[in-house]
């Protein structure tokens, strides 16, 4: 499709992330996987949401009008959801997050996260999932370049001056390594953070170091549930992608 009818070659970039709330995000629909809430869930979450059913309906609508976010499947009609993302970020500001519409389509979700989307949802929708996603990349952006020194997430609370980390308020003892990863995570929370980029950032990029990131994730687990016993997984595994930490 010729993008002449989405924005004028005088335009450049579109600056399309307002911090206005409720925030204004595009969903795109897929053929897969229906739509489970309604309008008025997602306005309980905090989004005014834009329905369209196809790559170019929401394209267009990029170009017309300001959003938070954009929401598009896997299964996206049009064009592929990798060259989706490559125009959506030529266009506007506004961060893509892949809507996971098959079991098999982590290879194109991941592919389209290094293209440059923020994040990838579970399919159906979650109206509060999105809206804390936006939230927290907004949040991100106004801190841009602070560094803060206590994270938390869920019920861990991480003080990385002293290097001491307290679930429900009991403190529990890692290794430096385990602390710098889960510092990791809770500093990307609630985006999920892939096992490459783990390698990357632990293992000098050697990819036949995967297993030592999967034993050092375990442990990690298991001393977090040892320190509070009877509360949810902390560290989420998100099959085929790498992980995640919240409640």
């Amino acid at each position: 499709m010729s993008l002449e009818r989405v924005v004028r070659p005088d335009e450049g970039t579109l600056d399309r992330s307002p911090s206005l709330w409720p925030a204004r995000v595009i969903i795109v629909e897929s053929p897969s996987r229906a739509l489970r809430v309604t309008d008025s869930e997602f306005r309980s979450a905090g989004l005014s949401v834009v329905h369209r059913s196809d790559s170019a309906a929401a394209l267009v609508e990029l170009g017309h009008s300001t959003v938070n976010a954009v929401v598009a499947p896997t299964d996206l009609i049009g064009m592929s959801i990798v060259d989706f993302t490559d125009v959506v970020a030529s266009l506007t500001r506004a961060p893509v997050f892949i809507g996971l519409a098959r079991d098999d389509d982590h290879a194109d979700a991941v592919a389209a996260l290094d293209r440059g989307a923020r994040g990838i949802l579970p399919m159906p929708l979650d109206p509060s999932r999105i809206a804390s996603e936006v939230r927290a990349l907004e949040h991100a952006s106004r801190t841009d370049g602070e560094s803060p020194t206590e994270l938390r997430v869920g019920h861990v609370h991480l003080l990385s001056l002293s290097h001491r980390v307290l679930v429900d308020g009991v403190e529990v003892h890692l290794s430096p390594k385990e602390f710098a990863i889960l510092e990791y995570l809770m500093r990307a929370s609630p985006r999920v953070v892939r096992w490459r980029e783990l390698i990357d950032a632990f293992e000098s990029g050697a990819t036949e170091h995967l297993t030592r990131v999967r034993v050092m994730i375990a442990k990690l687990r298991v001393r977090l549930s040892d320190a509070a016993p009877g509360l949810p997984n902390v560290v989420h595994t998100i099959r085929g992608i790498g992980y995640r930490v919240g409640d």
